[in-house]
C-alpha cells in the first residue's frame, strides 16, 4: 500500500530523481556527440541543448564549489537508514 513506509517512499523518490538526472545528462551528451557526426538536426534544437547545458552547468557548478547535494548530504542518511536495505511495495 502507498505510504506504508514513508521513509522507503522518500528514499525511492530521491534515488529515482538522481537516476533520471544522471541518465538524462549522460544520454544527452551522447546524443549530441553522435547526432553532430550523424547530421541529426534535432540535436541542435535550442531547447534540447539549453536544457542539457543547464543540467550540466548545475553539476559543474556544484563540483566547482565542492557542494554536496542536499539529497545525498548527511541530513538524508537517517532517512535512508530507516528505510532499510530495500523497499517493499
Amino acid at each position: 500500500m502507498l505510504f506504508d513506509n514513508a521513509y522507503c517512499d522518500c528514499a525511492d523518490l530521491i534515488s529515482l530523481f538522481h537516476v533520471v538526472f544522471v541518465a538524462s545528462n549522460l544520454l544527452g551528451l551522447l546524443l549530441v556527440l553522435i547526432g553532430g557526426v550523424a547530421g541529426w538536426k534535432w540535436v541542435r534544437n535550442p531547447w534540447f541543448r539549453g536544457i542539457h547545458l543547464g543540467m550540466a552547468a548545475i553539476v559543474a557548478f556544484e563540483a566547482a564549489i565542492a557542494y554536496e547535494c542536499a539529497c545525498s548530504a548527511v541530513n538524508w542518511r537517517p532517512i535512508f537508514a530507516k528505510a532499510g536495505p530495500t523497499s517493499k511495495k
